[in-house]
């Protein structure tokens, strides 16, 4: 992931939000770095990814990825 719009995917897709709320999530992690906000994301995200199937090791790779972009990733 190196773009925010893959982000925005991502969210929509695995955690079933809709645009809006893709966007207001990924303003989140990009603005409030701190470990514990990125968990409560992390959490959130897991929540609603359950719910779709995505869990354990298959998660957690998305995640490790997503994570990642927060700190590197380009408009």
């Amino acid at each position: 992931i190196l773009f925010q719009d893959q982000v925005l995917e991502v969210v929509a897709v695995v955690g079933g939000y809709s645009l809006d709320e893709a966007d207001r999530w990924l303003k989140t992690m990009t603005h409030a770095r701190s470990p514990d906000e990125m968990q409560r994301l992390g959490v959130e995200l897991y929540a609603r990814a359950k719910g779709k199937g995505l869990t354990g090791k298959r998660f957690e790779r998305l995640w490790k990825q997503v994570k990642g972009f927060s700190r590197y990733g380009f408009c």
